[in-house]
């Protein structure tokens, strides 16, 4: 074989060599692209998942503030309905008391009991009556009478000056230094806190929750 057979021969087996390895090298290169695509991918993936989790946690956090928010207005708008309800009966229950105060059978003889209740609670001597000035007409001309079966063991004065009042009777001592408020509003005054409690009990047994209504 001459030498540019020889020449040839290299050179065919350099162009093959050369053609390997850039074959080798190009897959290679393919392999580490698709190697890095790959992790691109991934790390799009988890930022991808990242950003809808974060999402998610938004949108969950939003949709309980707002549920929050919806069942705190909704206890406000039920509290204000309760407690309208309780002071309508209230309100009901004071013209209970004034309708009570103009039929004199039923009232009269409860104006003796807060008269006697009254008196239980001031230990001795003369008693001095007040009532408001239609009571003062009804009673004035029959009083020893009226007063001796309310309290036949002490002696009941009743006042000239009458009281602004809608009905009961406010009982003091001789000297005004024990008194004791026994007319409607000094009774509802007093018993409002439970008087409110027993409402909204009955009121609102069937829900089993009256709420807490009777501290204003």
């Amino acid at each position: 074989m001459n030498d540019q057979s020889l020449t040839n021969d290299l050179e065919a087996a350099l162009l093959e060599r050369a053609h390997k390895l850039a074959d080798e090298h190009l897959a290679h290169a393919h392999s580490i692209r698709d190697q890095i695509i790959e992790e691109e991918n991934a790390r799009l993936r988890l930022r991808e998942e990242r950003e809808v989790l974060a999402a998610k946690e938004a949108a969950e956090r939003l949709y309980r503030q707002r549920v929050q928010a919806s069942e705190l207005h909704l206890r406000e708008q039920l509290e204000r309905q309760r407690w309208e309800m309780i002071e309508s009966a209230m309100a009901r229950l004071a013209e209970r008391l004034q309708a009570m105060a103009g039929d004199e059978d039923e009232y009269l003889p409860e104006l003796q009991a807060m008269i006697r209740d009254a008196a239980r609670c001031i230990p001795s001597g003369e008693l001095i009556v007040q009532v408001n000035a239609q009571d003062l007409e009804r009673v004035r001309s029959r009083w020893e009478d009226f007063a001796r079966e309310a309290v036949p063991e002490k002696a009941v004065s009743l006042s000239d000056a009458a009281i602004q009042c809608s009905g009961g009777v406010r009982v003091c001592d001789k000297d005004n230094q024990v008194r004791v408020d026994n007319t409607f509003e000094g009774r509802l005054e007093r018993m409002s806190d439970s008087l409110r409690q027993v409402i909204s009990e009955q009121l609102f047994a069937a829900t089993g929750d009256p709420g807490d209504m009777h501290g204003g």
